[in-house]
């Protein structure tokens, strides 16, 4: 089933099920105006029966969204404006019910921000001022009905600036990690929760960063530039422990992703490749007959 009448063109998504229910799922994605949309499914199968029943349109069942919406309780949408420059990449976060962006622009670089906004009552009274004063900033018409790209109130949300903006990030919650990295070079390591300055900056790489991965279990980070240079990071001394380019993977198109876990080191462009890293063991010298 196709899904149309956003307004805009998305250039990113996101999509996150829950482990313990099937039926639930989070659709994330972020537009060509900077807009971030929010669809969750209470009960995906559901939805799909209805929507499928809807006109074959180039053989795939197509429903506008405004109709989607009226004809099932089952899900529920919301449009937040979060930067003013198109979205390069969002991740939906479950775990913290939080949704992270990046753009590149310099003012809102990476936004950290709740999927449906406040529920503490607290928070919700005392930024209704704030409220007020900023009403919804667009709309566009779907239909008869006009859905409004919402601005996230202050509690809401958490806005890192970037100098020339972040093109990729990654987060682990366990080690409670941010990183991110664009177009000038340098990788930035976060606090999320303190987000004025970053704990350290990685430099090395000769052009823009396109991808990070964070390897939590071996305390690893994988950066990728734009000429498909793969750095390894230690993120316990933020040291560079292997850099190789084309030669040596013969990686040629575009990467995609890529993943570390016990030493194997996983790349996907058109085609993945798996590289298997051998650590040297060190030889243990007796020096004492008995325990010093």
């Amino acid at each position: 089933c196709q899904l149309t009448g956003f307004g805009y063109v998305p250039v990113c998504i996101c999509y996150s099920s829950d482990f313990e229910s099937s039926s639930r799922c989070t659709l994330v994605f972020g537009d060509e105006n900077g807009c971030i949309s929010v669809l969750s499914f209470i009960n995906i199968h559901g939805c799909l029966r209805v929507w499928n029943k809807s006109s074959i349109h180039n053989g795939i069942p197509s429903i506008s969204l405004e109709k989607a919406l009226l004809l099932t309780d089952n899900v529920r949408f919301v449009k937040w404006k979060i930067h003013q420059d198109w979205v390069n990449n969002v991740k939906y976060f479950p775990d913290l019910d939080s949704i992270i962006s990046c753009s590149n622009e310099s003012t809102a670089s990476l936004v950290i921000s709740k999927s449906f906004g406040q529920t503490n009552i607290k928070h919700i009274l005392r930024d209704m001022n704030f409220e007020k004063r900023h009403p919804p900033l667009t709309n566009f018409s779907l239909g008869n009905q006009k859905i409004d790209a919402k601005k996230h109130l202050p509690g809401d949300e958490i806005v890192l600036k970037v100098h020339k903006g972040v093109k990729s990030f990654d987060f682990n919650s366990s080690m409670n990690i941010l990183v991110t990295g664009g177009s000038d070079r340098i990788v930035r390591i976060w606090n999320p929760y303190l987000p004025e300055y970053p704990i350290e900056k990685l430099r090395g790489h000769q052009c823009g960063i396109h991808f990070l991965c964070i390897s939590a279990s071996e305390y690893r980070l994988i950066s990728i530039d734009n000429d498909k240079t793969v750095r390894i990071w230690d993120l316990l001394d933020y040291s560079c422990l292997m850099m190789f380019g084309v030669k040596f993977h013969k990686i040629y198109s575009d990467i995609h992703a890529c993943v570390m876990q016990q030493n194997q080191l996983v790349i996907c462009s058109d085609s993945p490749s798996l590289f298997t890293f051998t650590t040297p063991r060190s030889k243990t010298t007796s020096t004492h007959p008995c325990p010093v």
